[in-house]
C-alpha cells in the first residue's frame, strides 16, 4: 500500500512514496529466515548492532536512519540494514535451500534465481553473467559463484557462495574505503 502523505522527489525528479515494503520484506523474508538483526527500517534494536559509519579518510560519519520512504526507494535494490551473520543465513539459502514451503522457493524457482540470466563479460576460461536476484554469476569450468556487493553512506559490503562447494564469504565494512580490503 502506498501512503501518499508521504512522498519525496529524489536524482532526476523521481518521486517516491512510503509503501509498507520494509513490513512485507519483514514477515516474507527475514523473520521465516532468522535474520533478527536486520530491516529496510531504522529501529533501535538494529541501532544497538550498527557499527558507526567512516568516510574515505576514516573520519566518523553521522549515522543515516532511513524510513518507510527510503525503504520504498531502495527496497528493490538495495538499502537492507543487516549483520554478516544474518546475511550469511540469507545465502546459506542460496547454496543449501530448504523445502519449498510458504516462505521458501520451490526448486525449480531457486534454480531459475541462480541461473546466468544476462551475459556482459566472457574471459578466457570464465563468464560473468547477470542473476534474477541482481547479483553476478561466475561461471568457470565446473564451478559457479554468485557474487553481490553493494554500498550505501559509508557501508560496503561483498559477498560470494558456491552452490557446489556448499561454502562462501561476507565482508561488511563501515567506511567507504571498506573493500579497498580485497584489494591490499
Amino acid at each position: 500500500m502506498v501512503d501518499n502523505s508521504r512522498c519525496g522527489e529524489f536524482e532526476s525528479g523521481a518521486r517516491f512514496c512510503a509503501t509498507d515494503i520494509a513490513d512485507f520484506m519483514q514477515k516474507r523474508l527475514l523473520r521465516p529466515f532468522h535474520m533478527d538483526s536486520s530491516s529496510y527500517v531504522w529501529n533501535e534494536q538494529l541501532a544497538k548492532n550498527l557499527a558507526r559509519p567512516h568516510g574515505e579518510q576514516g573520519e566518523p560519519q553521522p549515522f543515516h536512519k532511513p524510513a518507510a520512504l527510503d525503504a520504498s526507494r531502495y527496497a528493490a535494490a538495495g538499502g537492507l540494514m543487516t549483520t554478516p551473520t544474518d546475511y550469511a543465513k540469507f545465502l546459506i539459502e542460496l547454496i543449501q535451500p530448504s523445502p519449498a514451503d510458504e516462505f521458501h522457493v520451490s526448486k525449480r524457482s531457486h534454480d531459475e534465481m541462480i541461473r546466468p540470466q544476462f551475459p556482459f563479460q566472457d574471459f578466457d576460461g570464465y563468464s560473468v553473467s547477470w542473476g534474477l536476484l541482481g547479483c553476478r554469476i561466475v561461471r568457470m569450468s565446473q564451478h559457479q559463484l554468485i557474487a553481490s556487493g553493494g554500498s550505501i553512506q559509508a557501508f560496503q559490503c561483498y559477498s560470494a557462495v558456491s552452490p557446489s562447494r556448499k561454502s562462501g564469504f561476507v565482508i561488511m565494512t563501515n567506511a567507504d574505503s571498506g573493500l579497498n580490503l580485497l584489494t591490499s
